[in-house]
This record gives C-alpha cells, sequence and structure tokens, in this order.
C-alpha cells in the first residue's frame, strides 16, 4: 500500500501556494513569452517556517519549536506522475517544475506530460524548470484522447504508483444494498493509485464494451466504478488560473450528469451485493508549510440529510433536495470554515463545528513520522476561541506510535490568553484567542489527538484557529 507521506507530500504539492500571476492563455503562437514570465525562483520548497507560539512577552517563542519533521530514511522514488495538456500549458510547466523538485525525489520517479493538444511540445518547452530530460517523458498524442490518457499513461508506466494530476471527476458514488450513497466531490488536486488499479480499471471498461465517447470521459466512470467510499480530504483551497477548463457551464454540467448515470448503470450491472456504512466519516486535511495531517470525526454536515437513493435516475434529484434542505446558511458554513483551516498556518482563519461538540469528538495530528527522543518534551498546542478552551478541559489527551495503541497525557491542560482577536460575524463578539497546551514525554510517537469524554451542558463549538505539535528547547 503506498505510503501515507507519499500522498501528502504529492497533495501538498499540488496545492502549494504559488506567486499571484495571472498567466492568461493567449494565442498559442504567445506561447514562449508566456513561459518566460513564469518566476521560475517562487516554484520552490512549499514548506515555510511556522510560529511555534502566539504569545507575546512571556519568552515562550525562544524556548518553543514547531515540530515540522521529513521522513529520515531516503526511499527508492517508486511513483510515475500524469499530466495531461490542453489548453493550459503555462499551468503544465509549473506543475512539471514543483513535481521535479528536491521536496518530491525520493517519491516521483519520472513524469509524463501527455499532449492533447494538435500544437506539438518538446523537452525545451520545459528547460527553463531544470527537470532532467531522462526524469520527463513527453508525448505529443496523434489525437485527444480526453481523459482516459491518464488511465493509458498510468498502464504504461514502470513504477508501481502513478499519480494522476489535475483529476476532474464531480461525484463520489457507492452503491450498498441500503441503495446508491453520493455527494458531489472535486477532486482537483489528483489521485494516486496502483499501476495494476489504471489497467484493471481501462480492462473493466473493455468488459463493459463503453462507446469511445465514454472510454473518453473516463474520470467520470473511474471513482464510480471503484465503488468505495472515499476519504474525504479538504485543502486550503488554492487555484492556479489561466486558460478555460474543459467542463465551464450549462452544457458541460450536462455532460458529466450523462456520464456519471452512465457509470451509475454500468455500476448497477456489476453488483450483486455490497456492504453498508458504519460510524463516523473521518475527514483529513494536509497541513500548510509542513508535513503533518489533521484527521477529525467532528460532523460537518447535519445527520438528517439523505445519503442512499434507491434509483441510479434519482441521485441528481437528491442531491439537490439536500442542498435545498441544507439552506444556505449552512453552506456558507461549511465554505467558511472547513478543517483544512486549523492547520494552514494561519491565525485569521478557523475550523468551526456547526454543531456542539459531543462525546466522542476527536481531532488528531498524522506527523507522518515518529518525532522526539529520550530527552524531548513535545506539547499538544491549539490556539482556540474561548468557548473551545471549555472543550479542552473535558478532553482526553493522548499519543501513539501507531494509531491503535494510545498513552494518555497525565499532565495539566494549560490556557493563556493571546493578543490576537477572534473572527468577527459570528453570533457572539470577538473575544481575545487562548493558546492553550499539554506536555507530552513519550517518545518515538507519531499520532496526537484530542478525544472528548462527555457531553457538554453549555452546548460550545468546537472553534479552532491552530492545532500543531512543539517541543520544549
Amino acid at each position: 500500500m503506498v505510503r501515507r507521506t507519499v500522498v501528502f507530500r504529492c497533495l501538498l504539492v499540488a496545492c502549494v501556494v504559488l506567486p499571484s500571476v495571472h498567466l492568461l492563455w493567449r494565442r498559442c503562437t504567445h506561447l514562449l513569452s508566456d513561459l518566460d514570465q513564469i518566476p521560475w525562483d517562487g516554484l520552490a520548497n512549499p514548506s515555510r517556517p511556522l510560529a511555534a507560539s502566539f504569545l507575546v512577552g512571556a519568552n515562550r517563542s525562544s524556548n518553543v519549536q514547531r515540530v515540522s519533521l521529513v521522513s529520515a530514511y531516503q526511499s527508492y522514488p517508486d511513483v510515475t506522475a500524469v499530466v495531461l495538456n490542453w489548453s493550459r500549458l503555462p499551468n503544465v510547466v509549473r506543475i512539471v517544475n514543483l513535481l521535479c523538485g528536491t521536496w518530491l525525489e525520493d517519491v516521483i520517479a519520472e513524469i509524463v506530460v501527455w499532449n492533447n493538444n494538435p500544437r506539438e511540445i518538446s523537452y525545451q518547452t520545459f528547460a527553463k524548470t531544470g527537470c532532467p530530460s531522462e526524469k520527463l517523458r513527453i508525448y505529443n498524442s496523434p489525437h485527444n484522447a480526453y481523459f482516459q490518457a491518464r488511465y493509458v499513461a498510468c498502464e504504461q508506466a514502470t513504477t508501481r504508483f502513478c499519480f494522476l494530476q489535475v483529476l476532474s471527476t464531480q461525484l463520489r458514488t457507492k452503491v450498498t444494498s441500503d441503495g446508491v450513497h453520493t455527494s458531489s466531490a472535486w477532486l482537483g488536486h489528483g489521485t494516486i493509485l496502483p499501476r495494476t488499479g489504471a489497467a484493471d480499471f481501462l480492462a473493466l471498461l473493455h468488459y463493459l464494451n463503453v462507446s469511445q465517447d465514454e472510454m473518453k470521459m473516463a474520470d467520470n466512470y473511474f471513482t464510480i466504478l471503484n465503488n468505495r467510499f472515499p476519504e474525504v480530504w479538504f485543502d486550503q483551497g488554492i487555484k492556479l488560473g489561466g486558460g478555460q477548463p474543459f467542463t465551464v457551464g450549462v452544457e458541460g454540467n450536462e455532460r458529466n450528469k450523462i456520464h456519471i448515470t452512465n457509470a451509475c448503470r454500468y455500476l448497477d450491472t456489476l453488483l450483486i451485493d455490497a456492504a453498508t456504512p458504519t460510524g463516523r466519516q473521518i475527514c483529513q486535511a494536509p497541513c500548510l508549510g509542513g508535513p503533518c495531517l489533521l484527521q477529525t470525526n467532528i460532523p460537518l454536515l447535519p445527520s438528517y440529510l439523505k445519503a442512499g437513493s434507491h434509483s441510479v435516475d434519482d441521485i441528481f434529484i437528491q442531491e439537490l433536495r439536500n442542498i435545498q434542505s441544507l439552506g444556505q446558511d449552512a453552506v456558507d458554513h461549511y465554505m467558511r470554515f472547513p478543517p483544512s483551516q486549523a492547520v494552514d498556518g494561519r491565525p485569521d482563519t478557523a475550523f468551526r463545528s456547526p454543531f456542539p461538540a459531543r462525546r466522542g469528538d476527536f481531532v488528531s495530528l498524522d506527523m507522518l513520522s515518529r518525532v522526539g527522543s529520550a530527552s524531548s518534551t513535545f506539547e499538544i498546542t491549539l490556539l482556540v476561541a474561548r468557548e473551545t478552551v471549555v472543550i479542552l478541559h473535558q478532553v482526553v489527551f493522548e499519543s501513539s506510535t501507531n494509531a491503535v495503541n494510545w498513552v494518555v497525557s497525565t499532565h495539566t491542560l494549560v490556557c493563556e490568553e493571546t493578543e490576537l482577536t477572534g473572527l468577527r460575524g459570528l453570533r457572539s463578539a470577538p473575544r481575545k484567542l487562548q493558546e492553550c497546551s499539554v506536555q507530552s514525554q513519550e517518545t518515538g510517537h507519531r499520532f496526537f489527538r484530542a478525544s472528548l469524554q462527555v457531553d457538554i451542558p453549555s452546548s460550545p463549538h468546537w472553534m479552532i484557529y491552530e492545532f500543531w505539535i512543539r517541543w520544549l528547547t
């Protein structure tokens, strides 16, 4: 199974903050001049220094340091990155530059640029990226193979895994004994899959005898025919911009609906039995600026939303009903306070639960490698709103080497008021934020978690501005 560190590092590069340069697609004749404008010096390692404390005047910043580790061992790169080009070549060049950087040198073995555009490209197009020619393979397709090209390129790779960049499937679906479970998804940062998975998927399409049009729209069929409940990942929502996307307007949406419905019907012919999901869904968000992964089971949507449908033709109607039943306020909250904002390094953004905290809620950090030594003292640290302090006093703080066996910290929670003010526009007036921490002297642990053990009568909400691990120096 592909390592979680590989997934994280590929996704971190995919959503890295790039300089705000507007690379508008003019015409093909202006292509080289567009590429000359790319700020190559700015396309560097996405890691950046982050604050270890937001307290002022207490000498906290001088004796604490945020934990930010990359795996200490070197591994053999075993991933082929596949990038399609059609109308946004400047973006493709930027992506290749990042994928070819030292940040991923022990992950990415080869980068395949599949050019669907009739205007041929060459290694010279990517010369300023510094990517060695033996690592970059360019294929000028004789015809526009659309999205099936991703899977063909992956099938032809020599590595065990593929990273398919800029995947744009718009629906995630699973059919179970309860019916069809489906919801919208935007997989704009791609996916990692085994090379054999791409081969199996293409073989399945041939077995189903899909049409050429359906084969070209392979992205619409991949996630649906996989028929797995997805992991939900949040990021900071950074867009490259420029050019014209393939799916745009009413015509593009209708085309997607047709292929999604067709995929569900194909899936219906393949299924005999399936399991029904149990337990709370786990949402995940990669940290911005350092290697770690936030995980939480705090509900982000109300439980009354209907997740199942017994008719393929009803899935879009059911989705529309769910959106309408949510209401605009709930949609705005979902968009404004995602979990990714608890790990973006910014004290002016926050993750806020839409519902009061309840027993069983947890937030955790996977540091992707074990941290600490016999002489190290760590602190699990959160920057939170005052109402969340009430929750943290009822929380068990624990750490683990394997996310199975947990060791509870016996230290007392310490909360101190900062000079930072909470976000405006909420029901209560803005108040000073609290920096709360708990010591942990366990060595070699990788996972750190805060778990709520009881229901709280005052019904406070989680509101986490930052969540990180630091060591005392």
